[in-house]
């Protein structure tokens, strides 16, 4: 299982989602970690750890973090605008106790 570490505060203080419960952020943000580091490894052809990339991805806007939710390789830059217009829906229902899986399903269609 997964604990939160330093980066994982940091993005979660970034997104605000610090009144989310824990169980239900941490997720979310390892996801965000994994998506940011296939998007660079996807660009550099190369295999990378999301561990190399913190200050690129503390570097990024909390709208940027939030579009990793979503495999940036599924979406097209439409999708990743229409997701990001929707992100006060998501996240009012993360913030009910939902899994941004479940979250995403109900407004992302």
């Amino acid at each position: 299982m997964v604990e939160f570490t330093r980066l994982h505060l940091a993005i979660s203080a970034k997104l605000g989602w610090g009144d989310i419960l824990a169980k239900i952020a941490l997720p979310a943000i390892q996801q965000i970690l994994e998506n940011a580091a296939e998007q660079c490894s996807a660009q550099i052809e190369e295999p990378i750890g999301y561990e190399l990339l913190e200050d690129d991805i503390l570097a990024m806007s909390s709208d940027a973090l939030f579009t990793l939710l979503y495999s940036p390789k599924y979406l097209s830059e439409e999708e990743q605008h229409m997701l990001l217009s929707l992100r006060g829906e998501i996240e009012d229902y993360i913030r009910r106790g939902y899994d941004y899986k479940s979250a995403i399903a109900e407004w992302f269609k």
